[in-house]
């Protein structure tokens, strides 16, 4: 699937974030905290983009009575029919980013596939090929080619092979561990070797892990067939597709953890659409379990809801032990489900599944990570108290998103009138700011960032976590210091705009609002630039240490977008009014340098960070005054084999173009 021509939310070319405005042609309905209303005039200039159709299912062939339907499923399997050659299947849809993307705006898409070109007669396809389509993506990875990888799984089970599970649990561990803290390595292992585990689990953790994981020996496989890095998964990635149709309707926490990790892999594999819908899929189910309630203290433990896992053998535990663990554990996951619907919301701009006082569950402690993580004793200061640190934070950042949007569509409606903000409204943002910056000053000394922290966070694999806690916080400073922007702009004029000329009458009171909006303009410009700072201050100590904490933690791509975009819309404003000291012009381009070569590095192993560079890309060449050079903010990788296939002859019949 591509993306078409924006629909953008800046009325004037900013590139400040929060200068995002909605046209009140967007917005249908006042009352609604959130428009999800579609245009009437959209563009004229919509591309289509073409994913390769390769074939349908073998196993639906035959089984329709339409006979055209016959000949189009025999020219997709490779027959030569004529009249089918021409047959695309072409879909409309609408996608809504909301103003804290990096392309805000509504946006029409086409998904349109179509089938391979007659082969000649006696000539096989080689399953192993990569071809470009006519829309730029390459062709598709039948299903049938995945039997080559039968070899990475095991026969019976479904999941990976005992001889590769090993290495990618160790890596996934290793890697992951503090984003996922809901898994306990020595828990999934001894559930592995009694066949308790999961397989749909086990393959999710696979399609996540393998970009990360040495393709020598039985994962040598990988590194001949996918050259990109991003790719490495996708054998696992369809074996647990295939497992989650029949496991929607079983809600479980294996499953819930599952879509959790499904949700990650579909952004890295470069499908937004995947990743918000799983990511919903997984609080959806977390509340069916109940885990955003708060469970009473249950006097019989027999009574307790838990699992039959065995608690014999490696683990030893006791009844109770066993269903504390459990019970610990779902409230982590519950957590976990949580700060990805953040992640989401803010990266697409759209709201948060659940709000604040939809949830019950505590936020947990260290305590409760210690019995999550089978660690009986108190021993290391730091590793089991960052988890909860982030579940408070994302309490913030979740009610800041809120605000964010919220202000937006105010900002929208006084675009033209003479009112600005309500006082009340920018009291409550400024609430915000204050809460987080006093939340983020009462951290744990061990909790703050540094060298030192950020080793032990490392050691103890906790390094991901850790930086997106500090990564995100000041992200969200930036972003909260760009606030009323609309009145701000009515306000704030170009100095060297002649037409700005205050008169001698003029009442004393505007010029005093006129003053301190420039006195507080200017203190956010201090506040962003100061943020950025700091950023690039924790991507130096990571390099230098190990980057381990930021390629493998994705999400804190848009912080990286956040920053860069702040930098180049202050270094506008000193350009526009003439002052720009060289110095700080210097350290501010080269911090905007090491943020774009983070997402360069990022977008190795999470493909669908490729847009977000490209567009920040063009919103730097605007911001030089260049032309953006037509750069598309699709995925420009050679390597694109997205292995998507239409397998429901009734949507190819009534939906493709005759």
């Amino acid at each position: 699937m591509g993306e078409s021509s924006d629909v953008p939310w800046w009325d004037d070319g900013s590139l400040d974030l929060g200068s995002i405005c909605i046209p009140q042609e967007f917005v249908e309905n006042a009352s609604s905290e959130y428009s999800f209303e579609l245009p009437r005039n959209w563009p004229s200039d919509v591309q289509d983009f073409t994913l390769g159709l390769d074939f349908i299912d073998p196993s639906l062939v035959g089984r329709s009575p339409d006979p055209a339907l016959q000949n189009f499923e025999a020219q997709a399997m490779g027959g030569d029919n004529s009249v089918a050659k021409s047959r695309i299947l072409r879909l409309r849809c609408y996608r809504r980013l909301g103003p804290t993307a990096a392309a805000p705006g509504v946006r029409r898409l086409f998904v349109a596939v179509q089938p391979f070109p007659t082969l000649p007669v006696g000539q096989g396809r080689d399953d192993s090929r990569t071809e470009s389509s006519p829309g730029g993506l390459s062709t598709s990875t039948p299903r049938s080619t995945w039997s080559e990888y039968n070899d990475l799984f095991d026969s019976q089970a479904q999941r990976p092979h005992s001889l590769i599970l090993p290495i990618i649990l160790d890596v996934f561990f290793d890697h992951f561990g503090g984003h996922f803290p809901f898994l306990q390595k020595r828990v999934l292992n001894y559930h592995v070797k009694t066949g308790e585990a999961s397989s749909f689990l086990l393959n999710a953790i696979s399609a996540l892990t393998a970009r990360f994981c040495p393709l020598d020996g039985p994962l040598a496989i990988l590194k001949d067939r996918f050259k990109s890095k991003w790719r490495q998964g996708a054998p696992f990635l369809a074996k647990a597709k295939d497992q989650l149709a029949s496991l929607l309707s079983i809600p479980a926490s294996d499953v819930v953890a599952g879509l959790v990790i499904m949700a990650w892999v579909e952004f890295g594999d470069n499908n937004e659409a995947g990743m918000w819908m799983y990511s919903g899929m997984a609080i959806r189910m977390a509340q069916d379990l109940g885990h955003h309630r708060r469970l009473e203290a249950v006097a019989d433990p027999a009574q307790v809801f838990r699992d039959f896992s065995n608690t014999t053998g490696d683990l030893n535990l006791t009844d109770e032990q066993a269903a504390l663990h459990q019970h610990k554990a779902s409230l982590v996951l519950f957590w976990t489900a949580f700060s990805l619907d953040v992640y989401v919301s803010l990266v697409t701009g759209r709201p948060t599944t659940l709000q604040r006082n939809e949830i019950d569950a505590p936020i947990p402690s260290a305590e409760d990570m210690n019995v999550t993580q089978l660690e009986w004793s108190n021993s290391d200061p730091m590793r089991n108290r960052i988890f909860p640190e982030v579940v408070a934070f994302m309490l913030h950042f979740s009610e800041s998103l809120k605000i964010l949007n919220r202000m937006t569509t105010m900002s929208t409606a006084s675009l033209d009138g003479d009112e600005n903000l309500p006082y009340s409204s920018l009291r409550e943002f400024s609430q915000v700011r204050s809460n987080l910056l006093a939340r983020y000053k009462s951290l744990p000394r061990q909790l703050t960032f540094g060298a030192d922290t950020y080793k032990k966070s490392l050691a103890s694999n906790q390094s991901g976590l850790f930086i997106t806690l500090h990564l995100f916080f000041y992200t969200f400073i930036i972003l909260l210091s760009r606030k009323d922007p609309c009145s701000t702009r009515r306000v704030l004029h170009d100095p060297s705009d002649e037409s700005f000329q205050p008169s001698w009458n003029q009442d004393q009171t505007d010029m005093s609002t006129l003053q301190g909006a420039q006195l507080e303009e200017q203190q956010n410009l201090e506040i962003s630039r100061m943020a950025c700072q700091k950023m690039s201050h924790i991507l130096t100590v990571a390099d230098v240490v190990q980057k381990t904490g930021y390629l493998a933690s994705p999400f804190t791509n848009h912080c990286f977008f956040v920053a860069a975009s702040s930098i180049l819309h202050d270094e506008s404003k000193l350009g526009q009014v003439g002052f720009r000291d060289s110095f700080m012009s210097s350290t501010t381009e080269n911090d905007f340098d090491l943020f774009n070569d983070k997402l360069r590095e990022q977008s190795e192993y999470f493909r669908a960070i490729g847009s977000v560079l490209s567009t920040l890309m063009q919103r730097k060449n605007l911001s030089a005054g260049e032309d953006d050079g037509g750069q598309s903010t699709g995925d420009e990788d050679g390597d694109n084999t997205l292995g998507r296939v239409v397998e429901d002859p009734g949507i190819v019949t009534r939906y493709s173009i005759r």
